[in-house]
């Protein structure tokens, strides 16, 4: 689950790379951690447009600021009540967090690399940093991939005040990365269909899902250890 990633772009960068506008000088880490800022670009009268949102999406509907659910990542689809049927699946357009935000508010996240627990594979019991090694890109020390996401906007109650936030959408992870010991990744899209992605009047859900599924970029990747992971045992691989 990408709870933890990189933007290691400044905005201007940003701006060249993916010919999009932006309008604020707001400072963000590289670091993204849930329920802080950091730029996706959404479609805005038929303009990309580069804004900060919070990491971690608000469904308009909530009463709080912060639901009792983990809301920083999207599955395309996933087993109901936690059932290992493969056939018996919650959809992304079905599910209430994300149903309205993947219909018609869609955005790409910017990352340079997304941070995953191993506890299984070749590299069980670290934090490992994955990223691509061999996309083009202008900028000589990371390589900028465009993930899928979705927005929301929660306005509230009690001060009005109004936060846009997102989540990136994940799904099953290719081979490498499941080799790795991790069980999903985010959907990484190129350029062309990233477009595509963002203009949301010419996919409906079903489908945007089936888009997605077939879609995604062809990334060969890069891993790092950042550091070991905390209580793991190696035990726990036969446990």
């Amino acid at each position: 689950m990408c709870s933890q990633y990189e933007c290691k772009f400044t905005l201007n960068e940003l701006a060249a790379l993916t010919n999009a506008l932006t309008n604020t000088k707001v400072s963000f880490s590289a670091q993204v951690f849930p329920h802080t800022p950091a730029p996706v670009l959404i479609q805005e009268n038929n303009q990309k447009i580069i804004k900060l949102m919070n990491y971690s999406l608000i469904p308009a509907w909530s009463k709080t600021a912060k639901p009792r659910f983990v809301t920083y990542n999207a599955r395309l689809d996933r087993p109901l009540n936690n059932e290992t049927n493969q056939t018996n699946l919650e959809m992304i357009y079905d599910a209430p967090a994300w149903r309205t935000p993947f219909r018609q508010q869609r955005c790409l996240v910017p990352i340079s690399g997304f941070i995953e627990s191993c506890r299984t594979g070749s590299h069980a019991g670290n934090i490992v940093n994955f990223s691509a090694k061999s996309i083009s890109c202008d900028l000589e020390q990371a390589t900028l991939l465009l993930a899928a996401g979705i927005w929301d906007q929660w306005v509230d109650p009690v001060t009005s005040e109004i936060i846009q936030s997102f989540a990136i959408i994940t799904d099953n992870p290719v081979q490498f990365i499941q080799e790795v010991g991790h069980d999903r990744q985010p959907v990484f899209l190129n350029q062309q269909n990233a477009e595509l992605w963002l203009n949301h009047q010419q996919l409906n859900s079903k489908d945007a899902y089936a888009f997605l599924k077939s879609a995604q970029q062809n990334i060969e990747y890069d891993v790092t250890i950042q550091r070991q992971l905390k209580g793991f045992h190696q035990d726990d691989l036969f446990s």
